[in-house]
Parts: structure tokens; C-alpha cells; sequence
């Protein structure tokens, strides 16, 4: 099948490329989990500086890498006004992207941008309030048939403590 052993290596690497783009978890990992040799080598594969620059259209695992790690950073710095400002940006990329998933987050944080800009601002969120109310929500399903509100009361206090 290969002429010689230069082939059969050219061939794995073509492989392993293409298996790495494809690969899901390429794609949900930080970039700081990954070496810097690693890294780089990722970004060549995808060639993110092309896409960034000259809007060259890539495959959609490209995009959606560039686009999520450009939020990760916007929500991890502390630059209030560089989130506001890349925000915006990133929700007009988001939209332009052709993927229907960004796009229909992109119309979602479009609607909501001005609580996402107070989320940055002060960093308070409800997530404990939500967590809360999934603990009594789950409690109240597994503990149907307590008769006693009292003791149903009891539980939920000591359930989210």
C-alpha cells in the first residue's frame, strides 16, 4: 500500500490531524490544559490566525474553537470595559459564524447584554438561588408522601445548609 516508510508517516500525521480536528475534546478543553507545544500545535492545525484576520471561512470546529475560547477569555478578565466592548464584537461574530448553535446563543445574549454586562460589573450571579431551588425541587420529588410539613420543612433546611 506505501511505497516507502515516508508515506506511512505522512499518512498517520494526516490521519491524526484530521482525527484531532474531528475530536470533540479538543474542542470543550481550555487551552491552558494543553502544552505550549501542544497548543501551537492546535492552533496550526486550525489555522485560527487566517481566521481571524482574513474571515477565511473554515470548517465549523475551527469557528466554534476560536469562538469559544475568545469568550472564555472575555469572561476571565477583570477589564470591565474590555469585556463590554468584546462582548458586543463577540455576539456579532457569533451571529455571522453560520453555526446555528452560536447563533441562536448569540441572539439570546443579545437580548439579555445589558444583565451579562452587570454580571461582569459586580460578579454576583443567582446561581446559589438556583441551586437552592433544584435541592427543594428534587427533595420536594423524592419525598412524595411525607405527610407532616414540619418534617418536610426540616429537610429542606438541613438539605441546603
Amino acid at each position: 500500500m506505501y511505497k516507502n516508510s515516508l508515506q506511512l508517516i505522512l499518512h498517520n500525521k494526516c490521519t491524526c490531524e484530521i482525527n484531532l480536528l474531528k475530536c470533540r475534546s479538543t474542542l470543550l478543553h481550555r487551552k491552558e490544559i494543553y502544552s505550549q507545544v501542544q497548543y501551537n500545535y492546535i492552533n496550526d492545525l486550525l489555522n485560527l490566525k487566517d481566521v481571524i484576520i482574513n474571515k477565511i471561512s473554515h470548517d465549523e470546529n475551527s469557528v466554534a474553537h476560536i469562538l469559544k475560547e475568545w469568550f472564555y477569555d472575555i469572561c476571565q478578565s477583570d477589564d470591565y470595559s474590555y469585556q463590554c466592548s468584546e462582548i458586543v464584537k463577540w455576539i456579532q461574530s457569533a451571529e455571522n459564524c453560520g453555526i446555528p448553535e452560536f447563533q441562536k446563543c448569540a441572539s439570546t445574549y443579545k437580548n439579555w447584554i445589558n444583565e451579562i454586562k452587570n454580571a461582569f460589573k459586580y460578579g454576583y450571579t443567582n446561581g446559589p438561588t438556583e441551586g437552592f431551588n433544584n435541592k427543594i425541587k428534587v427533595l420536594k420529588r423524592i419525598s412524595f408522601g411525607i405527610k407532616n410539613f414540619h418534617r418536610f420543612r426540616n429537610r429542606i433546611i438541613h438539605c441546603t445548609r
